[in-house]
């Protein structure tokens, strides 16, 4: 039986997973999650909870989710609870994982309109009013964007977006909020890992542009 200790993984095992969610590669990610669990003796959903990346804080559940692998996405989420299981605090930490620059895989498939996976999320218990350190939640993202197919869904759908914030700054009717953001303030680089080949606005207005995954 799989112990509860976490994996120790290398550097190169942690990049190979990370590549295969970032491109899409369910059947080599499947290989390699299980031939890795079966080595340290652990449960999938420990060698998840454990790629990630030391640098930028982005872990499989932002590369599929980021590049819109839907598939890999429903995979990976399988690992940690079942449809007919609400998560238990340890899988919601990996749901909601923020990386260095506190965006969630929900932020990541927001901002590039990658509307099936942002649903995917949300049925497995991912936090919308969530926000990253510019203060701003996963609306806000994806309509500076220019992801209205996505701003329109978590509006009518989403959970959680009563204090949201809009991306004039305003307040959403039935709550309070602010953008946690002072003038000035840089947000961290959100380029490391992704595909090559898109670009979206950077979410800082003012500060330039940031390489970001699009679907190819």
């Amino acid at each position: 039986m799989a112990s509860t200790t976490l994996a120790s993984l290398t550097e190169d095992e942690i990049d190979d997973l990370l590549y295969f969610a970032r491109t899409g590669e369910l059947q080599d990610l499947q290989t390699s999650l299980s031939a890795l669990a079966k080595t340290s003796n652990v449960h999938e959903r420990d060698i998840l909870t454990t790629a990630v990346d030391p640098n930028s804080g982005n872990g499989l559940l932002h590369m599929a989710s980021a590049n819109g692998h839907d598939e890999t996405l429903k995979f990976l989420l399988t690992l940690l609870t079942s449809p007919s299981q609400s998560p238990s605090p340890t899988e919601s930490n990996t749901i909601n994982a923020q990386n260095s620059s506190g965006n969630t895989p929900l932020h990541w498939g927001s901002l590039n309109g990658n509307l099936e996976a942002v649903k995917v999320l949300i049925a497995a218990g991912a936090d919308p009013a969530m926000v990253n350190k510019a203060g701003h939640d996963v609306v806000y993202e994806a309509e500076v964007n220019g992801k209205e197919e996505v701003v329109g869904w978590l509006l009518t759908e989403g959970k959680g977006l009563e204090k949201g914030l809009s991306v004039s700054g305003g307040v959403r009717e039935g709550g309070e909020g602010n953008h946690g953001e002072e003038e000035g303030e840089e947000e961290g680089d959100e380029a490391q890992g992704l595909e090559e080949g898109g670009e979206v606005q950077d979410l800082k207005e003012g500060v330039g542009k940031m390489e970001m995954a699009e679907k190819p």
